[in-house]
């Protein structure tokens, strides 16, 4: 196949088109920039998002030993659904204008986002990283931390989604919130995550760090971890009989429901006290590397009563929150001063 003929030829017809003014265009570089081209105006063109994204998968056919192509690609396939959504949204604010129909049904196929993450991947193998590279990413990632808007978006993304199981195929597949509901009765699917053989071998290494099972009725929660991490600790520990374990919140479920929102009011009001927060525990969990800290849970343990045991008589979520992010704020060296009691000599906990 030619894909330079194709391209040229979608080039050409986006010259000589008419604008219209109800249809979402993005700018195209011609000759992309990684390969030596400019930003002069002879170098760009307008291309519909179907278009855009079509130019690019035949620009990695084209030069398929680019990286940079590699990675626009990828990046592509990650942001046009939210390219979309956004664009629908805005259009629609306006007088409730109709979009055109092929735009509203564009879509990535699973074929495409799968293949080129893998060349992603692939192209990202075997680069070293410059100090500079790196501090670069570091520097990023925390002020995105400390970004209250972004923060929300990466609140939304996560929340609600779910595993699923091809029997056919055998692999999973990951489904988040507006993705089209998986028809269970139509395809061999099954819910929940496969564990592979090497994900296996990491929990069989996790049951030799001899983890017990902390708990507090009065509180209402139970955790996991390790028993060498508690050095003092006035709470039940090893096991349980059924009944109270399932009357017990884990962190997690607390987290979804309740701490993650009391987060993100301490970001948004400038409060980046995670280290009070949370306590870093890589050495023993590689899927959730951080978890609430046991002093934490002491000092703000009538919030976190109410929440589990009255929940029904909070009339107001966003209030609640607000003023139990207050309480965390006003009290941050107390739980700092009972975690150090709690996690003296531990460590991978930095004061």
């Amino acid at each position: 196949m030619n894909y330079k003929k194709i391209y040229d030829l979608i080039i050409e017809r986006s010259k000589i088109r008419i604008i219209n003014e109800h249809t979402y265009y993005e700018n195209h570089h011609i000759l992309p920039r990684c390969l030596g081209g400019s930003d002069d105006k002879e170098n760009i063109t307008k291309l519909t998002l179907r278009e855009h994204f079509l130019a690019h998968k035949l620009l990695v056919e084209i030069y398929p030993d680019s990286k940079e192509l590699k990675y626009a690609i990828w990046m592509m396939c990650i942001t046009t659904l939210n390219a979309i959504n956004e664009e629908i949204k805005k259009e629609k604010d306006k007088l409730n204008r109709i979009l055109p129909r092929t735009f509203e049904k564009f879509k990535v196929s699973q074929r495409d986002y799968e293949r080129y993450k893998q060349l992603y991947i692939d192209s990202k193998k075997g680069k070293r990283y410059s100090f500079q590279e790196r501090k670069n990413v570091s520097d990023g990632t925390k002020k995105a931390m400390r970004d209250p808007e972004r923060v929300l978006k990466r609140r939304k993304g996560v929340l609600g989604t779910k595993y699923y199981y091809d029997i056919k195929t055998k692999k999973s597949y990951k489904w988040f919130p507006g993705d089209p509901d998986i028809d269970l009765s139509k395809y061999a699917w099954g819910r929940g995550y496969k564990m592979s053989e090497e994900i296996k071998i990491k929990l069989s290494k996790m049951k030799e760090l001899n983890r017990k099972n902390y708990w507090n009725t009065e509180i209402g929660i139970r955790v996991l971890c390790p028993k060498k991490m508690i050095k003092k600790l006035d709470w039940s520990s090893g096991r349980c009989d059924r009944k109270t374990y399932i009357s017990l919140w884990s962190p997690t479920r607390l987290n979804d429901e309740l701490l993650r929102d009391v987060h993100f009011e301490l970001v948004k009001n400038g409060e980046f006290i995670d280290n009070i927060l949370y306590i870093e525990v890589k050495e023993y969990a590689s899927k959730f590397p951080r978890i609430w800290t046991f002093g934490f849970f002491e000092v703000c343990s009538y919030f976190i009563k109410k929440w589990i045991f009255n929940k029904n008589t909070i009339k107001n979520k966003d209030e609640f929150v607000q003023e139990f992010a207050k309480f965390i704020v006003d009290n941050k060296e107390e739980i700092k001063k009972k975690n150090i009691e709690i996690y003296k000599e531990f460590p991978n906990f930095n004061i």
